[in-house]
């Protein structure tokens, strides 16, 4: 199954794929004019389209139709320490992504090993997890900010934290059904006391992955992988 991304897809539509989409489609799986593909456009909508025109920089495509397509029944927000290693950080997006993650947000936290962060290269990872999984609708990969301005942004009412030092009061995640929530995930050297209490303030409930300590990115596929059905 053929599949390439091109946002502004709608049926009838005639649109040009992206340069990377294009090398990949003419380069790399031969096709030709009159072949047929599938396009999703981010949103959760796949469409069937013909191939017009086949170069390594364009390709022009017309939409024939639209496939019918189930969307998530939940939004999932994962924000995670930036790891020391990129391919870390990578490997976490395209599991997340597979599994269903809606929103990825790197984060800088103060034991965090990484400082900065360039977001290229996960949306890529994000794109190629979306065509493995069949998951058509893109999450959004936000760009790195520290753990004060994230706690400071625009979140849900359902807030998680997790870290190694939990209280005995806990909540288990195997009760969690909500359907709309973030998730705060820390760096290897985990939370500062300060930062837990910093997102208490703001609504964070604390909650526990059990009893192992998890590197920062098992720790974020753990929940991904929760069922929120």
């Amino acid at each position: 199954m053929n599949i390439f991304y091109c946002a502004e897809a709608a049926v009838s539509n005639v649109c040009a794929l992206d340069e990377t989409e294009a090398h990949h489609a003419v380069s790399v799986m031969r096709l030709k004019v009159g072949d047929s593909i599938f396009i999703f456009d981010g949103k959760g909508k796949l469409f069937s389209a013909n191939i017009l025109s086949a170069h390594k920089k364009e390709v022009t495509i017309k939409i024939d139709a639209e496939k019918t397509e189930k969307k998530l029944p939940y939004h999932l927000h994962i924000a995670i320490a930036a790891t020391k290693q990129m391919e870390r950080l990578e490997w976490f997006t395209e599991k997340a992504v597979e599994l269903g993650v809606s929103k990825i947000t790197p984060i800088i936290c103060a034991r965090s090993e990484r400082k900065e962060l360039k977001t290229d290269r996960l949306k890529k990872a994000a794109m190629a997890a979306c065509k493995q999984a069949k998951q058509f609708e893109l999450p959004e990969i936000e760009e790195a900010v520290s753990l004060n301005k994230f706690l400071q942004s625009n979140l849900p009412e359902h807030k998680f934290i997790t870290w190694c030092e939990m209280p005995e009061t806990k909540i288990e995640l195997s009760n969690f059904t909500h359907q709309n929530s973030v998730f705060l995930i820390g760096p290897e050297g985990d939370f500062t006391a300060t930062a837990v209490t910093a997102a208490k303030q703001v609504g964070f409930k604390e909650c526990s992955l059990g009893n192992s300590i998890l590197r920062t990115e098992t720790a974020g596929i753990f929940v991904a992988a929760l069922k929120r059905e």
